[in-house]
């Protein structure tokens, strides 16, 4: 009773205790149930929030994934994970959605952090759930999705190296899919339970997010211990770095004396809820909206100032620009070959992830910051350094070209896509017009559409338009 008292032991482990003590189990409730309704609980708060937590490792992890504010766990169950789902008993804030297989698991885990932005927790079984995950964690790898992969992991280092789900002799359960994710390891210890699942909340969570992938031995999701568990706010990072101001001031400078410039809007622009955002800058400047490779509707569709993809070779406003700035997006020179970019005059970068900043389109300038923060201070920039009429007087030259141009290009993609309605067997124009029709006016569209065009649809994030998720890894699967 004192170990129950004073945290040494877990509610299970008491009334384990009790039963093997010669209680029924109804007489161990009962007491259970009179320690809990008069005695202290398992957990001892401290000033700093944290608390202490005694129980198996497969206890503190879920306790500490409930502190991380975790509500949902997707999950294709096995009993290598048995510590770990019975820990779920105790714990009904944290609910299971279990899919058949791993890579719908992964996919309906990914669906839920781009819609929530939250971190997405999952489990799977063990060596064959690890790799069965690979095809479509390469596309939430690809797309930085948040997501915490748990495994449970049979242990070869501890006597025979050949054991059922469990990794071949001398090989890694960590190794399968590593290259798809941010970080990778194992934990062999009940202790490291509760630390290494807030590592990988911050990992996984912290700009540029992604995947990441901690394997538990069955040991130590079984084991017996006490450990110290810290809420959310407490080891979460949300890193929102301001740009430098000397080169805000520059790219505001560049967009405002430019006579041809243009925007590509990347998914970071969605990450940090930026796209209000853009749609002010560009109808601030009437500057050219782009977007290239993308997971989310980073801009309206069917604005007038967008063109979709940037195409060196056609005119303005499609091609031909002077001053090119990338905000939060995939460097656009990526390919299977080296191939040659016709580059503007100056071309400029913002956004967290460095690796995507001049990768292969040489820059003239990189500003590392977040991109809505970035947005923000330069329509600030851009109106303390030109007056309102010397901004609508860019911006109504540049629309005059802009406007009609883009009308004219979507008149034609539309009148085209109208001529297939009546094709038969159905085209996928078709499919989009009568969808188009029929779903809500909100719905959340997920895309595996990766070649055809969408021409009914008007996706974005404004009241009139639907939200667009699609992988950029188009691994087939995904929707």
């Amino acid at each position: 009773m004192r170990d129950y008292f004073d945290g040494g032991v877990s509610r299970r482990g008491f009334f384990r205790h009790l039963v093997a003590a010669g209680l029924t189990a109804s007489a161990a409730r009962s007491v259970l149930e009179a320690a809990d309704s008069g005695g202290l609980d398992a957990v001892q708060p401290a000033s700093s929030g944290a608390y202490r937590q005694s129980g198996t490792g497969g206890d503190l992890l879920l306790e500490q994934i409930k502190a991380a504010g975790t509500k949902y766990l997707f999950a294709n169950p096995g009993s290598v994970e048995t510590p770990f789902y019975d820990a779920m008993t105790d714990r009904p804030e944290v609910q299971l959605i279990m899919g058949l297989h791993e890579g719908v698991v992964i996919s309906m885990a990914d669906g839920y952090n781009k819609v929530s932005q939250k971190p997405a927790l999952v489990n799977v079984h063990a060596v064959a759930g690890t790799g069965q995950i690979g095809g479509q964690l390469f596309n939430a790898n690809r797309d930085g999705s948040a997501i915490v992969i748990t495994a449970g992991l049979n242990d070869t280092t501890t006597y025979s190296d050949d054991l059922h789900l469990a990794p071949a002799a001398g090989s890694n359960q960590i190794d399968i899919n590593e290259q798809f994710t941010k970080l990778s390891w194992e934990v062999r210890s009940g202790a490291s339970a509760a630390v290494a699942t807030r590592r990988a909340y911050k990992l996984a969570g912290t700009a540029p997010g992604g995947p990441v992938y901690v394997a538990f031995s069955r040991a130590a999701m079984a084991e017996e211990v006490t450990g110290e568990i810290w809420p959310a706010e407490t080891f979460l990072i949300d890193a929102r770095p301001r740009p430098a101001a000397d080169k805000l001031e520059r790219l505001a400078r560049w967009l405002i004396e430019a006579e041809r410039p243009a925007v590509i809007f990347g998914d970071e622009i969605s990450r940090t809820n930026g796209q209000a955002r853009a749609v002010e800058l560009c109808e601030l400047l009437g500057l050219v909206a782009a977007t290239g490779q993308q997971a989310f509707g980073n801009f309206p569709t069917f604005h007038p100032q967008y063109v979709g993809g940037l195409r060196a070779s056609r005119p303005f406003p499609f091609g031909g620009h002077d001053v090119v700035v990338q905000f939060g997006a995939r460097d656009p020179g990526g390919g299977t070959v080296p191939r040659q970019i016709r580059s503007p005059e100056r071309y400029a970068a913002v956004g967290l992830d460095t690796s995507m900043l001049g990768r292969t389109q040489p820059l003239d300038l990189a500003i590392v910051a977040d991109v809505s923060v970035a947005l923000e201070e330069l329509i600030d920039a851009v109106q303390s350094l030109a007056t309102k009429e010397r901004l609508a007087t860019i911006r109504e030259a540049r629309l005059s070209v802009i406007t009609p141009a883009v009308a004219e290009a979507r008149a034609q993609r539309e009148a085209a896509s109208r001529e297939n309605l009546s094709a038969s067997p159905i085209h996928p124009d078709r499919l989009d017009y009568e969808l188009n029709k029929g779903i809500d006016p909100h719905a959340i569209v997920a895309m595996e559409n990766l070649t055809g065009p969408t021409n009914f649809m008007r996706f974005g994030f404004r009241e009139d338009e639907k939200m667009r998720l699609r992988s950029n890894g188009t691994a087939l699967g995904w929707g």
